[in-house]
């Protein structure tokens, strides 16, 4: 090698050199601010140091492998609460971060616990194991991740449920019995215990090309449970233009919350599904309602003409979990949510004219009478002194002594109200330190029905 080729070699060794020293240093730099900004306000300097291992495993683990699962307390005045003089069995699903060894997914685990609220025992637990997918079947991000929805008991104690991509059935023993490819989210609903309704995620990309210009419809299926075969799927585009409400798909462009740039257009996220399990004079059996949050809309759809009954539209906002509460009734867990500007604020602190009646920075459980055509808000005092707004999500279940269970999965946080006091009120699940973890769309079984599952 001449003198001039060693010269050039040696300058660009520095270069390159330098610029892993750059980039150490910014890393450094980012973890520490990173790690400060952990830090709490009472903690002295010598009791940061000593905690700074722990500071960086939370960063590593919490902020990289939960993501937005797993967020700090933010309410310092959250105080559990226990009054349950009766026994409420909750599903609780979550990330088993403690068995789950390490970020090389060698054998990571999700936990699905029947828990009894009045004294938080354990009645029983499956596990899902990443181990236990076929490769054939990819999870979409990161197995913790992968948050599993509204589990359902069958009488023989196995259990299905949905993960955001897939859905599965495990027996009493967390064998999986089945498991299949379809795009699942939110909210399902039992026929009885061999028909299940599900909601399921579709990406149209313009001229197949994948940008943000795209379009994201949604289509509602019927699974077998006994064997997680498809036995009917429609999307909700087509629902609706088979029934001459294609205005409802147009005109329309979504905003993404968190990252605050335009997305595919989504006229619809459909978030919900539930099926009539009896005829009434306002619905038959097999019918379903159709929660369409983009559109605060509920829609009562017919299968089996392909028609739909009825469009609701009203007093709620942005709406989740539309439930059936009598013959004549439904209720909807109202947001109560502005789509105008962020996300993150109401409508009177951006001054627009809106009557305060109507947006109130607290969610409502909102009932809607066919025979009346009215809408009333029900458990408004429990609500409004627990502060209960969630933005997005939301999840509630009427139990049959008239308390209700209220999930704010945004928050990590449940509650079962009377129509006087607050019963219950705890974390959804396990926290960790100052970490609170995202709630499950759950079920919960009260005495009576726990036994014709097994249990």
């Amino acid at each position: 090698m001449n003198k001039d080729n060693f010269d050039e070699r040696n300058k660009l060794d520095k270069i390159l050199n330098w610029f892993l020293y750059a980039l150490i240093i910014t890393i450094l730099g980012l973890t520490t601010a990173l790690i400060l900004a952990e830090k709490k306000d009472n903690e002295s300097l010598s009791e940061f140091a000593v905690n700074f291992p722990k500071r960086l495993y939370y960063i590593l683990y919490y902020h990289i492998d939960f993501g937005s699962y797993c967020s700090k307390e933010t309410d310092p005045n959250f105080s559990k609460i226990n009054k349950l003089n009766y026994n409420l069995y909750y599903l609780n699903s979550y990330y088993n971060h403690l068995e789950s060894k390490g970020f090389l997914n060698k054998d990571l685990i999700w936990n699905i616990d029947l828990v009894n609220l009045k004294d938080d025992s354990i009645l029983h637990r499956w596990k899902l194991h990443n181990k236990d997918i076929s490769s054939s079947i990819k999870l979409s991000g990161k197995f913790s991740k992968n948050y599993i929805h509204n589990a359902d008991l069958h009488p023989d104690k196995s259990i299905s449920f949905n993960t955001d991509l897939i859905s599965f059935k495990l027996d009493k023993n967390s064998n999986i019995v089945w498991k299949s490819k379809i795009n699942t989210h939110h909210c399902s609903s039992k026929l009885n215990d061999s028909i299940k309704w599900g909601c399921n995620n579709i990406n149209y990309y313009i001229n197949n090309i994948n940008s943000n210009n795209n379009y994201n419809d949604n289509s509602i299926f019927k699974i077998n449970t006994y064997n997680g075969k498809i036995l009917w799927k429609k999307t909700i585009a087509d629902i609706l233009s088979e029934n001459n409400m294609n205005y409802v798909l147009h005109g329309y462009s979504n905003y993404q919350l968190f990252i605050k740039k335009p997305i595919e257009a989504e006229p619809i996220h459909l978030n919900d599904i539930e099926v009539a399990r009896k005829n009434t004079k306002y619905w038959k059996k097999g019918d379903l309602f159709l929660s369409i949050r983009n559109r605060s809309m509920i829609v009562l759809y017919r299968p089996s003409t392909q028609r739909i009954i009825k469009v609701i539209q009203g007093d709620f906002l942005q709406q989740h979990d539309v439930d059936i509460i009598s013959d004549k009734e439904i209720c909807i867990f109202n947001n109560n949510r502005s789509s105008i500007g962020d996300f993150t604020r109401n409508v009177h602190q951006m001054k627009l004219p809106v009557k305060d009646s109507l947006i109130d920075r607290i969610s409502k459980l909102t009932t809607y009478d066919f025979e009346t055509d009215t809408f009333c808000n029900v458990y408004e005092k429990g609500i409004k002194e627990n502060n209960i707004y969630a933005c997005i999500q939301g999840s509630y279940q009427f139990l049959s002594n008239g308390d209700v269970m209220i999930s704010n999965q945004n928050k990590g946080k449940h509650y079962v109200l009377s129509k006087n006091e607050t019963l219950y009120r705890d974390y959804c699940s396990p926290k960790i330190d100052e970490y609170i973890r995202m709630g499950p769309w759950s079920r919960v079984y009260e005495q009576h029905q726990i036994g014709q599952y097994g249990f």
